[in-house]
C-alpha cells in the first residue's frame, strides 16, 4: 500500500469518521410509545383489522410481523386522519408490515399475503387509544 493510499485514508476518516453499523447506534425510543402506545395494542388492532380468529374451528390465522416503523408525531386533522373535530389532537404515524397466513388444515390448503399498513393512532375524546387507516395494501404470496 502505497503512502498516499494510507494518507489518502487518514484524511477520509477525519473527514466522515469511522463507518458506523445499525447495532452501534443507540435504540430509537419512539414518541408513540412514550404516550404509553403498547406494541401489544397495536398487534391486537391488525388481528381484529384482517383476522376472524376464533370464528371458525376449521381455519386457522396468524399474523407473522416484519417491521412497525413510527413516524414523528404531529397535529392531526379530523378531515385527513379522522380525530374528533375542534379538539387539538396529536396523532402518531405508524407503518405495519407482516404475513397474513391463513390455512384450512383439514382440506390441506394455506393462503398467504403480504400486508403493508399505514395508520395514525390517537386517544379519543374518553382518552382511549384507537386509530385510522390511511394507507393499505395487500398482496397475494406468490
Amino acid at each position: 500500500m502505497s503512502r498516499h493510499s494510507i494518507l489518502l485514508g487518514v484524511v477520509l476518516i477525519g473527514l466522515f469518521g469511522l463507518p458506523t453499523f445499525a447495532a452501534d447506534e443507540p435504540a430509537k425510543e419512539n414518541a408513540a410509545a412514550k404516550a404509553g402506545l403498547k406494541e401489544e395494542v397495536i398487534k391486537t388492532w391488525m388481528e381484529k383489522q384482517y383476522t376472524e380468529m376464533g370464528k371458525y374451528e376449521t381455519k386457522k390465522e396468524t399474523l407473522e410481523y416484519a417491521s412497525i416503523r413510527y413516524g414523528e408525531p404531529r397535529e392531526g386533522n379530523s378531515l385527513g386522519d379522522g380525530v374528533p373535530d375542534n379538539k387539538k389532537t396529536t396523532v402518531y404515524p405508524i407503518k405495519i408490515s407482516f404475513t397474513h397466513v391463513t390455512s384450512w388444515p383439514k382440506e390441506g390448503k394455506t393462503r398467504k399475503e403480504t400486508v403493508e399498513c399505514t395508520i395514525v393512532a390517537f386517544k379519543d375524546d374518553f382518552g382511549d387509544w384507537t386509530y385510522r387507516i390511511k394507507e393499505n395494501k395487500v398482496e397475494p404470496v406468490k
